[in-house]
């Protein structure tokens, strides 16, 4: 929540002009707009606006921790709202006065009469494209889509169940899931809770890369992943799921940890770049939306024991 609060407020700081030009308004709109015309200008802006973000959120902390200690105390825990709330938000305000004029005092002011759009930062949809763009590069020919939805609907899949476990866990219950050992010594994990974000929920998986189809074409895929589980077929299956994930689970995760993005939001997150794949494919929305699926549901069920899942 923190790392979520800190990158929106980061964000908000930043806008464009109409033709594409990079703008920083530390007051949004109300304030003048400069042109940043260096990538490494931004990057040292948005250094310093997470140190301000920090410090806000720190003047908070001890703003509550105050009033805890007044109320506790007995003392008026109103007058002492007041007075933290006075002090802490005039240090605040003036000290990033002070620093967005001194760090606007370097960049080109906007031209007068030119306008300057905010960033309207929708923080999942931006995490989607970035994922998106990072598979789409990879597409070439016919079957490079296909492994590029592939890919997509293993990760979302897989992401299913960490959300599960990772929420069961952040809330000090069990996470309801039912462990499956095959022959093999290999575990499966079903459950209601999985279903829910992969097809029967909503959102889930499915609603969003297939614009809210019907579930019916995918009874046949949830079929042969519970008919299927430990034979030959489904077993090779799974080694590839594994290998894929773990080339690309634990840059996929820490991207979306880093910014501050919930882990059972993740499977949305994952299903929205996998719906801009299907944008872009030659294959029909259906079509493309079964391929993600295929990967998606048996992923979900995989012993996350064989996959590197990082620390949170």
């Amino acid at each position: 929540m923190f790392q979520r609060a800190t990158f929106s407020f980061v964000e908000s700081a930043f806008g464009s002009t109409r033709d594409g030009r990079t703008l920083f308004m530390p007051f949004g709109v109300y304030g003048r707009a400069y042109i940043v015309a260096d990538p490494e200008q931004a990057i040292q802006l948005r250094r310093d606006l997470r140190a301000f973000g920090f410090l806000a959120f720190s003047f908070v902390a001890l703003l509550l921790s105050t009033i805890l200690v007044r109320n506790y105390a007995g003392a008026n825990t109103l007058f002492w709202l007041l007075i933290s709330a006075a002090v802490t938000g005039s240090a605040f305000f003036f000290g990033f006065t002070l620093w967005a004029k001194r760090a606007g005092s370097r960049l080109a002011i906007l031209e007068a009469g030119t306008e300057a759009i905010p960033t309207l930062f929708d923080l999942e949809a931006d995490a989607a494209n970035a994922i998106a763009q990072v598979l789409l590069p990879k597409v070439e020919e016919e079957s490079d889509w296909t492994n590029a939805l592939s890919l997509a609907g293993c990760l979302a899949g897989f992401s299913c169940q960490v959300g599960v476990r990772m929420r069961a866990e952040a809330e000090h219950r069990a996470s309801g899931l039912v462990e499956i050992a095959t022959t093999r010594d290999r575990l499966y994990y079903f459950g209601d809770a999985l279903n829910g974000p992969l097809a029967e929920g909503s959102p889930s998986i499915w609603s969003i890369v297939s614009s809210n189809a019907p579930v019916t074409p995918l009874l046949p895929v949830f079929k042969t992943v519970t008919s299927e589980i430990g034979s030959d077929t489904f077993e090779y299956y799974a080694d590839g799921l594994v290998k894929a994930l773990h080339q690309s689970w634990r840059s996929t995760s820490a991207f979306l940890d880093a910014r501050g993005i919930e882990p059972d939001r993740w499977p949305f997150v994952i299903a929205a770049a996998a719906k801009k794949i299907a944008e872009e494919c030659p294959l029909d929305l259906t079509a493309a939306s079964i391929i993600v699926m295929t990967a998606a549901i048996p992923s979900s069920k995989l012993d996350p024991a064989e996959v590197i899942v990082p620390e949170r």
